[in-house]
């Protein structure tokens, strides 16, 4: 639970960002509180290092920590608010000349992914 979740050390994007909206939204409610020490960080080499190296717990994609879930490292807990999901953008410049293996891959994500177009 939320409550639960609080007693721990976390670590939190920087404000602005979607997983630092996802954060406040956990903890939004008055009888969770926040929680009472976070560290501020965008770094994975960071955020992987202080996971593997303290009791923190952060807002994470399965997928970023798949080896270190897999060799027991890291435990991926249950979202409180069950299975979430995020929107994952590509942002180019308008003068973009893209190489043959970058417009493949936009095209297969245009292929994949049509409303992303």
């Amino acid at each position: 639970t939320p409550k639960e979740l609080a007693r721990y050390p976390w670590i939190v994007a920087r404000a602005g960002a979607p997983l630092r909206a996802r954060f406040e939204e956990l903890f939004k409610s008055k009888r969770a509180g926040a929680p009472s020490q976070t560290i501020e960080c965008n770094s994975f080499a960071a955020i992987r290092g202080l996971l593997l190296e303290s009791d923190a717990v952060t807002l994470l994609s399965p997928h970023q920590a798949h080896y270190e879930i897999e060799a027991g490292l890291l435990k991926a807990l249950p979202h409180p608010q069950g299975n979430v999901a995020r929107d994952i953008a590509a942002t180019v410049r308008r003068d973009w000349a893209p190489s043959r293996a970058q417009k493949r891959f936009m095209e297969l994500l245009k292929t994949h992914r049509p409303d992303a177009a």
